[in-house]
């Protein structure tokens, strides 16, 4: 069973305010809670429907639900739908504890491409770009301070459980570029209208800057950009592309 308090609480981690209080995050979904099992996260408590299919595989003998290190409930099928963040609840829902993530200098040097993320504000976005930069494999992404929550329900469920591999990294966008830029890193930004980037010769050791959905990369940060970037477009009439879409042209270009 479950009680009122464990709903209140749940509830709340879908609001930052409290994900900050309590250090957690929620989880929705067979294959994405795997996902975070599976590298590591410690799973604070785990929820199942009354209805959740036999065969699922967080019921096998093998799986967490009979493991002692955390807690485990079997919920009404009613109670679920006042925790689930989806429309169609998938019958599991994990509480997990957010990771430390401490920005240090040296990590700089292991990478060769570095994506920063500035002032992304829509969570699908932010989750579609994570799953992608995984795809292209990616460990690290920085986000920009002001950037969407990356623990928020619809970003996490949006990754599809890639947020469990790519460690993301919040500080200020104008820090990162300058440390990059003391480590000789090129700094390109894109925008709409930069050079094509089918005619950029290099592509190692350097940063792509992606900005606002709406707004573009911040003026501030295009005073430290050595080169703005774009992708050519054939129709004159389309005046952009969404940021997700765009990162995956790119990523692909570049990697």
């Amino acid at each position: 069973m479950i009680s009122k308090k464990q709903i209140k609480f749940i509830n709340s981690l879908k609001y930052n305010k409290y994900r900050l209080k309590y250090n957690c995050f929620i989880a929705e979904g067979e294959h994405v809670i795997n996902e975070f099992i599976n590298s590591g996260f410690t799973i604070e408590s785990l929820f199942l429907s009354s209805s959740i299919s036999t065969n699922n595989s967080l019921l096998d003998e093998d799986t967490l639900l009979l493991d002692l290190k955390f807690d485990s409930y079997m919920v009404p099928e009613k109670d679920f739908k006042k925790i689930s963040c989806l429309k169609t609840p998938s019958g599991c829902l994990a509480v997990i504890k957010k990771p430390d993530r401490f920005f240090k200098d040296l990590d700089l040097l292991e990478q060769n491409q570095v994506i920063l993320l500035d002032s992304i504000s829509d969570p699908g976005n932010m989750g579609t770009i994570i799953r992608t930069a995984d795809w292209y494999g990616f460990k690290n992404i920085y986000v920009s301070e002001n950037s969407v929550d990356v623990y928020s329900p619809k970003v996490v469920q949006a990754t599809m459980g890639s947020l469990s591999r790519v460690k993301v990294f919040r500080l200020s966008s104008e820090f990162l570029l300058k440390k990059l830029k003391e480590q000789n890193f090129l700094c390109y930004a894109t925008t709409l209208k930069g050079n094509n980037i089918y005619q950029i010769q290099e592509k190692n050791k350097c940063v792509l800057v992606f900005g606002n959905e709406s707004h573009g990369v911040d003026e501030k940060l295009l005073s430290l950009i050595d080169e703005e970037i774009s992708i050519p477009k054939k129709n004159i009439y389309i005046d952009s592309l969404n940021v997700s879409v765009a990162f995956g042209i790119i990523l692909s270009e570049f990697r």
